[in-house]
């Protein structure tokens, strides 16, 4: 792929033809980001070196580690991919009305398998998981969730 937005319009195109999701109006926007970066955004405290290789945001996009290259390699492709998929998720409000913290693990269940299913199409021995703890939705504070054990503020909610 000669450059991130007709590789994001491939991968539109694939998670489309591979969910229940509609192509999107619009692409969503692809930024390459340090890997201090994504960390300082994704990762806990308590483990401020997560190894997070990719990040969506509705504010922002997709944020991608500036050393992958997902126009060459099939599995930073498929890295990235999964963040399309929850670019197609966020624009299809899948789950829109569960809590946060329940819509973020079932949206994160459904964009690792939907990965495997785009390595194996593309004949990749690799495959992904899920690592992490299933959250839980403690009070009655609906605004956040909780994700290795940093409060992280749900789409469009404000101080």
């Amino acid at each position: 792929f000669p450059n991130l937005i007709s590789l994001s319009r491939y991968l539109l195109e694939s998670a489309t033809r591979m969910s229940k999701y509609r192509m999107p109006d619009a692409l969503p926007m692809v930024t390459r980001v340090s890997r201090a970066e994504l960390e300082k955004r994704a990762c806990a405290e308590s483990n401020p070196h997560c190894q997070v290789a990719a990040l969506y945001e509705p504010e922002r996009g997709i944020m991608i580690a500036e050393d992958l290259r997902p126009e060459t390699n099939v599995f930073h492709r498929s890295i990235l991919f999964h963040e399309v998929v929850h670019y197609m998720q966020e624009v299809g409000r899948e789950l829109a009305t569960a809590a946060p913290c329940e819509r973020w693990y079932q949206r994160e269940l459904e964009a690792y398998s939907l990965q495997n299913r785009f390595l194996s199409q593309a004949s990749s021995p690799d495959r992904v998981s899920y690592a992490g703890a299933r959250p839980t939705c403690e009070g009655s504070d609906q605004a956040t969730l909780t994700h290795r054990a940093k409060t992280v503020k749900a789409p469009g909610v404000t101080d």
